[in-house]
């Protein structure tokens, strides 16, 4: 296991965390068992977040698609309790780059199956959508034909448009007349590569549905406007939330491995 060193300018608890992890002789990792209400029916059942993930989290390296998953499930999880969302959510295994690309189909079917599961009760669907070693989060809208693209690198690309994207063949395939619509969002400081994408795309779903679902009725009033880069305390923040949900449902969703 790498020992890595963590910035004292971390938030309290972040370090806390750290140093408590780091004292285990043999720390332990586990699997995290994914929940068929959150994702829906999938052909990948669980993933395993292993201790080099956790080290990444917690020291602004590379988040490995375990950890996006698991963040994904837990605030789903979160905002149901509170009632009032409208928002669903993707399994990124089900819907990564390369099975769009080597096993289309079954994306298709996974998202149709998702969106048909849902079409009462919410209104946009999130998917954190890895590819070519980095996070973009698509926000579909099927009632209104409409999929929103948050992309840290969109200002950096050559061309902004959905062919970008393997995702948008299986999009197409179950929506008609798509509204492609890639908003002004925060841009990641590195160029392809860096290690921030992911963190944004937790930034981003934690925003969406928590403070700007009730808002974003018409296409008049998305709400992102933004292109500065997100501040260090706000990716940190994030990762506190994983931490926070980590320590809430590890007895639950984890099956400690030896």
């Amino acid at each position: 296991m790498h020992r890595n060193m963590i910035h004292n300018e971390k938030p309290l608890f972040i370090r806390v965390f750290y140093d408590r992890w780091m004292k285990q002789p043999n720390p332990r990792f586990g699997a995290v068992l994914f929940l068929e209400e959150v994702f829906g029916p999938s052909v990948c059942k669980q993933t395993v977040v292993t201790s080099d993930d956790l080290m990444s989290l917690l020291t602004n390296g590379w988040l490995d698609m375990s950890v996006i998953t698991y963040f994904t499930m837990s605030l789903h999880e979160s905002m149901q309790k509170l009632g009032g969302n409208r928002c669903a959510v993707l399994n990124p295994y089900e819907i990564r780059g390369s099975r769009c690309i080597s096993n289309m189909a079954n994306v298709m079917d996974y998202l149709l199956n998702v969106i048909n599961t849902h079409d009462k009760d919410k209104t946009f669907f999130l998917a954190p959508y890895y590819e070519n070693h980095h996070w973009v989060l698509f926000i579909i809208w099927p009632h209104n034909n409409t999929v929103f693209v948050l992309d840290s690198l969109g200002l950096k690309r050559k061309s902004t448009n959905e062919d970008n994207y393997s995702i948008a063949t299986p999009i197409k395939t179950i929506l008609e007349d798509i509204r492609w619509i890639f908003p002004k969002c925060h841009q990641q400081k590195e160029q392809k590569g860096g290690w921030e994408c992911g963190y944004y795309v937790m930034r981003w779903m934690h925003e969406f549905i928590y403070s700007q679902q009730d808002d974003c009725p018409q296409i008049a009033s998305i709400p992102w406007d933004r292109t500065d880069s997100y501040e260090a305390i706000d990716l940190d923040n994030i990762v506190a939330l994983w931490l926070s949900y980590y320590w809430k449902t590890c007895n639950s969703w984890f099956l400690v491995l030896n």
